[in-house]
């Protein structure tokens, strides 16, 4: 029987399976990567937004007057101007 010729459909059936046997480890392999990928996309995700929600805190603190109001410049009293007087009055003054 050991000198009898192979079947050659048996020997395309058998070198069939052995590539369906590597192919299937290779898509276990690819799945726990795409796993492990994804895990670390929503690890980083989460971690931009806690970012965003510090700088948001942080602007917040920075910034006292709420953003929808217009901000006006005006001279406040006591930094270099009386009231109520132009700086060339200030200046007049002072010589």
């Amino acid at each position: 029987m050991a000198d009898e010729p192979e079947n050659l459909t048996l020997l395309h059936l058998r070198a069939i399976d052995i590539k369906l046997d590597r192919l299937a480890e290779d898509v276990r392999e690819i799945k726990t990567r795409v796993g492990i990928l994804e895990q670390q996309y929503a690890s980083v995700s989460t971690r931009i937004d806690n970012i965003d929600a510090r700088l948001d805190r942080i602007e917040n603190r920075l910034d006292p007057v709420p953003r929808h109001v217009p901000r006006v410049k005006q001279d406040r009293p006591g930094k270099g101007r009386p009231p109520g007087r132009s700086s060339s009055q200030v200046n007049d003054a002072r010589t």
